[in-house]
């Protein structure tokens, strides 16, 4: 079965790896609420429903890491840790990885945020995090100490705009 969408969705198939128990189709009907029912042969009748739920995956399926860490980012993007694979940035349907090669020195990624000017901050395993993302590298910034805590968890105080800082000690404040 093969699954079309007018709205430009990329089309899917559905046969015997996917879903479906048989891949022979005998008939279709599309109920007032949207479920569209398959008759499958002998395989009986399947239900195929609207759902809001996704799978997102990067090609390298996080190089067989976990995910640790998730934020919003601008344009209805997706920044993602790993507990090993580095920084994943999804966004316009497309996928990029963040490496030793741009500036993340360890693939442990315990927190990532966006602010709503748009600056990306990442926390790792290391000591001496947050770490900002300046043209597509990720630098620590002057005033953060190479020997402080790893950056457990980060937000913004969104009435001075600083960023907050979560470590094993406390919370530090960096001022912008």
């Amino acid at each position: 079965l093969c699954l079309v969408f007018r709205n430009g969705k990329p089309a899917v198939h559905l046969d015997r790896s996917n879903g479906l128990r048989q891949n022979w189709v005998h008939f279709l009907y599309k109920d007032r609420e949207g479920s569209l029912w398959v008759g499958a042969g002998n395989a009986g009748l399947a239900a195929v429903r609207p759902t809001a739920l996704s799978v997102l995956n990067p090609p390298d399926g996080w190089q067989g890491y976990s995910v640790h860490c998730v934020a919003a980012g601008q344009n209805d993007s997706l920044w993602v840790g790993t507990d090993g694979g580095g920084l994943y940035h999804y966004s316009a349907d497309q996928w990029s990885h963040y490496g030793e090669a741009e500036g993340v020195v360890n693939p442990y990624i315990w927190s990532i945020y966006e602010t709503l000017k748009g600056d990306v901050w990442m926390g790792n395993y290391l000591r001496g995090g947050p770490y900002r993302l300046e043209q597509g590298r990720f630098v620590r910034p002057a005033g953060v100490d190479e020997k402080s805590p790893p950056a457990l968890a980060l937000m913004t105080d969104h009435l001075t705009g600083d960023l907050l800082i979560g470590r094993r000690d406390g919370v530090v404040r960096l001022q912008k």
